[in-house]
């Protein structure tokens, strides 16, 4: 909180710049104290909720899901995989396109929601080998790919169901595999909830060679 000492006269407005920074999940209060050189004081209570990070398969095509916490996505072949799926989930691990003749683009919606009630920002990011045990970055600039999805990027509101694209353009007739990663932007890893252990380890690797 800033400035937490001023003087203000008869009728003027000061501005007190205060921010909130959560150590923990969710609901934080602080009691503060305006004392005053009169011997005159008030009480105020600051509040603030904590919030994790978490994204969940809303429903796919029309189908609707139950809500369920998802990482990420791999695997987007003739499938899109579902990374370590919990028991829910492994009804979606392969989602198939099926007819995909080559010259010809198959589409299939995926949905899904942000179980926080905060903004998350997001992106994707298609791979041509499965990052889980490759080691390589989930950032790829490579833009030859089969499978596409739209939006590539952008934010989630809080609570919404957000609808996605999934496009896969045949080339050859023969199963296509690729990986795609939807990643959260701007939050720190401590911040989403049970985080694959992919991108835990690929912290750790991190660190380990800045201490080298």
């Amino acid at each position: 909180m800033y400035p937490s000492e001023f003087y203000i006269q008869k009728g003027e407005v000061v501005e007190i710049f205060v921010t909130f920074t959560p150590k923990v999940e969710g609901l934080t209060q602080e009691k503060i104290i305006l004392a005053c050189d009169n011997l005159s004081s008030s009480t105020y209570i600051l509040q603030g909720t904590g919030n994790m990070a978490e994204l969940g398969i809303y429903g796919l095509d029309k189908m609707v899901f139950s809500s369920n916490n998802i990482n990420s996505t791999d695997d987007i072949a003739s499938t899109v995989s579902l990374q370590e799926p919990t028991e829910k989930q492994k009804g979606l691990k392969k989602i198939f396109f099926e007819n995909a003749c080559p010259g010809t683009i198959v589409s299939r919606i995926l949905n899904i929601e942000n179980l926080a009630s905060v903004r998350v920002r997001f992106h994707w990011a298609i791979s041509p080998t499965d990052t889980r045990t490759s080691g390589l970055t989930m950032d790829s600039n490579d833009n030859d790919f089969c499978f596409n999805i739209s939006p590539a990027n952008g934010y989630f509101e809080k609570s919404e169901i957000k609808q996605f694209t999934i496009s896969y353009s045949a080339r050859d007739p023969t199963p296509i595999y690729e990986y795609a990663t939807l990643i959260i932007d701007d939050i720190s890893l401590d911040s989403i909830r049970n985080p694959p252990e992919s991108i835990l380890r690929l912290r750790q690797n991190r660190i380990a060679k800045s201490e080298e």
